[in-house]
């Protein structure tokens, strides 16, 4: 069997996951995570952390949105790892019941909404 590399912008593209965004929805990525292209269309923007390069320190705008974009990133991070805990995904999925692996996560996505509120 031949294996393919694929890069993330292209996992992005070929899940689906175009179909659950909606003009207006704001998308947090890191930074090389162009996926800006494939977005036009649905009126969605981007926020990108800023990062410092070559420079010393962040311009107070950069830091404030550092800030808000961390806040938001802290309650995702904590899903994910809920998600995590039940590992569903954490071996290889044989071929013949590969189909229902999209079921696993939603059904795990939904016991982790039942826990207690990430934020409030």
């Amino acid at each position: 069997m031949k294996v393919r590399s694929i890069d993330d912008v292209e996992i992005f593209r070929l899940c689906d996951i175009l179909e659950h965004i909606n003009p207006g929805d704001l998308l947090l990525v890191d930074k090389g995570f162009t996926v800006q292209h494939l977005l036009l269309a649905k009126q969605t923007t981007i926020e990108i952390p800023a990062f410092l390069g070559k420079r010393d320190k962040f311009t107070k705008e950069e830091l404030l949105a550092t800030k808000q974009i961390a806040k938001a990133r802290i309650h995702v991070e904590q899903c994910n790892e809920r998600l995590e805990k039940f590992r569903l995904l954490d071996r290889t999925i044989p071929l013949n019941p590969s189909h229902v692996a999209s079921q696993l996560i939603y059904v795990t996505s939904c016991l982790v909404n039942f826990q207690k509120c990430l934020c409030k």
